[in-house]
């Protein structure tokens, strides 16, 4: 595959997303964790390297292909005004179909694991998909290294990290995961 048949793909799962996302309003904190819950839990190739920030895991180029898409016409992308700061509203632009063609493949390929994503974890809010994609995030470098941890464990590493969520909150949705063979 070369680079722009990937950023092709990518850009497509974009829209695609948007386009799917039952959640409400769809932003960029949303958009990051479902890519981040693709490539990592359902092992969609989309070629990012996800590193622990400050809202979970993050990767620029996310970003980058959220602004291409809009630059494309694709998407279109508006600044919202909250009482507590600003967000991003991500929607659909005059070429999202154009840009789901040129996915198509890809798409269908990875219909299944995509729809898995967007249904276990479409409805959730950009807080709470921060808390969960840390989560996996911090279990699965454990489980890299070789560490096994249990629920009390993790959520208190998580905790360490994300200290705005409690502990109990944070087990929650640790217990949730596991359920979904997603940690410990």
């Amino acid at each position: 595959m070369t680079g722009l048949d990937h950023l092709r793909n990518r850009l497509g799962l974009l829209v695609h997303i948007v386009e799917k996302y039952q959640g409400g309003s769809l932003g960029r904190t949303v958009a990051m964790k479902l890519f981040f819950l693709l490539q990592t839990v359902k092992k969609v190739p989309l070629g990012y390297n996800f590193r622990l920030y400050t809202y979970g895991p993050f990767d620029s180029e996310v970003l980058n292909d959220l602004d291409y898409a809009v630059t494309l016409g694709g998407l279109e992308s508006q600044v919202v005004y909250y009482p507590s700061g600003y967000g991003y509203k991500i929607d659909l632009g005059e070429k999202a179909e154009e840009m789901k063609q040129n996915a198509k493949d890809f798409l269908k390929q990875y219909n299944e694991e995509i729809d898995w994503v967007l249904d276990k974890f479409g409805q959730y809010s950009a807080t709470d998909l921060e808390l969960i994609s840390t989560i996996s995030y911090v279990n699965r470098n454990l489980a890299e290294r070789g560490q096994k941890t249990d629920i009390n464990e993790l959520s208190q590493r998580v905790s360490t990290i994300k200290p705005r969520f409690s502990i109990e909150k944070i087990k929650e949705k640790a217990e949730s995961l596991n359920s979904l063979k997603l940690a410990c």
